[in-house]
């Protein structure tokens, strides 16, 4: 999976050494907007009004969803939509 790819590594000494592995902000966006959990929906409006993600961005990654998820993908591409 190309999410894989772009985890982000993030170590400072609070972290005693270990290093941790994070979402790319789009690929987390993707992932919580799936979730649809309201909570989740704040997130994702917080994310696009305050310029942190590229709704082009968003959308090549959408297409990147397993087609399992195709009914899901389609709520998420209209929020983008909406969003943006």
């Amino acid at each position: 999976m190309n999410w894989q790819k772009r985890l982000k590594k993030y170590k400072t000494p609070a972290t005693n050494g270990v290093t941790a592995l994070c979402l790319e902000i789009h690929d987390l966006w993707i992932s919580e907007a799936l979730a649809n959990r309201q909570k989740d929906i704040e997130f994702c409006k917080a994310l696009i009004s305050h310029e942190l993600v590229k709704p082009k961005t968003l959308e090549q990654r959408l297409q990147q969803v397993d087609e399992e998820h195709a009914k899901k993908v389609l709520k998420v591409k209209a929020l983008i939509n909406t969003l943006s």
